[in-house]
């Protein structure tokens, strides 16, 4: 098998090549409903790559002194590595979600939030690292990833949407440091049969209100927490309410 690591100058030639062969998935549900995105790159709504990037955003807040925002919505279809006896076939190693982003505009964005089913039934993702600016993962944006292994970062989510993470049944490690998670989405980790564990390094906003559901249909076993959190949590996680029963550790 024949492996041709990229420079960023056959990057670009790859992505121009890849929005032609492979189409992304936002470009035709916007063009199907008839909602394509002005050609003015700093317009709200406006989807289209950064420079340097495999990934596609979507501008969601057009402010150009930095404090501009831009959400995940899905790969643009070729990464660091192609092999070229089948260059169909993409090997997805880490997906970094950046802090952010320039976009063609020469605007930097935050990037803020990754899109409902931006990445779903994605099979190659293997690795996930969530940037430290992002807030939000949209409801079933990682559903079906079944090469999906391991998650981390996260340091300023708030919510998981439902059904997330749901049917990634490689996924076996799940580590969020965000100190402001309040809420996780109904089946968040449904039929996730390898993972077992939940690391919420430094969770303190959790309530019975932002759980409900979360677990039911998932393999977990154990959710950890911060010390001074797993009294506390305890009374959170109840199956009752978070829809299985687990424990809570530090």
């Amino acid at each position: 098998m024949k492996l041709l690591k990229i420079t960023s100058a056959l990057m670009s030639a790859f992505i121009c090549m890849s929005m032609v062969m492979t189409p992304v998935r936002v470009f035709a549900d916007q063009a199907i409903d008839g909602k394509a995105a002005s050609v003015n790159p700093t317009e709200v709504g406006y989807v289209g790559i950064a420079k340097e990037t495999i990934l596609v955003y979507k501008v969601t807040n057009n402010a150009t002194d930095g404090t501009g925002t831009v959400s995940v919505e899905g790969f643009i279809g070729f990464t660091s590595i192609i092999d070229l006896d089948d260059p169909d076939k993409n090997i997805y190693e880490t997906v970094v979600i950046p802090a952010t982003v320039t976009m063609l505009d020469d605007v930097t964005y935050r990037v803020t939030a990754i899109s409902a089913n931006s990445f779903r039934k994605n099979t190659k993702i293997m690795n996930l690292v969530i940037g430290p600016n992002v807030t939000s993962i949209g409801a079933n944006a990682f559903y079906g990833c079944t090469g999906l292994t391991k998650v981390t970062g996260g340091n300023g989510i708030k919510t998981i949407g439902a059904g997330a993470f749901a049917y990634c049944p490689n996924l076996s490690t799940f580590i969020i440091y965000s100190k402001v998670l309040a809420k996780i989405g109904k089946g968040a980790f449904y039929s996730d049969t390898k993972l077992f564990t939940l690391c919420f390094k430094n969770t303190v906003t959790l309530k019975k209100s932002g759980v409900k559901g979360c677990l039911k249909g998932s393999s977990v076993k154990t959710v950890r927490v911060k010390k001074s959190k797993v009294k506390k949590y305890k009374k959170i996680f109840k199956k009752k309410n978070s829809g299985r029963k687990v424990k809570v550790k530090k």
